[in-house]
């Protein structure tokens, strides 16, 4: 008389292998590129508070991105003076 519960039957253990290999390199892509999406996002915000033109105003607030320091002024949002200032918003609404 055979026990009949140690029987496994081979190409069942292989299908549950191959079935668990599938999901999990499914798994392994998806979170993959959701680390890749969040890492784009966290250069961008790095991006953003870095300060390019070395004038002290952090990148998100400077209208002026090209002016340089010392000619970036708080006061002006990182441009020179006020004229500056005020082309740089007539052009960034246009």
């Amino acid at each position: 008389m055979k026990n009949k519960k140690a029987e496994v039957d081979p190409i069942k253990i292989i299908m549950i292998f191959v079935i668990l290999a599938v999901v999990v390199a499914i798994l392994i892509y998806y979170f993959n590129t959701q680390i890749g999406k969040s890492k784009e996002i966290t250069e961008k915000q790095f991006d953003a508070l870095g300060d390019e033109d070395g004038d002290n105003i952090a990148n998100f607030i400077d209208k002026c991105p090209d002016v340089k320091s010392p000619m970036g002024k708080p006061e002006f949002d990182g441009c020179a003076d006020q004229a500056a200032l005020d082309a740089a918003e007539k052009a960034g609404t246009e």
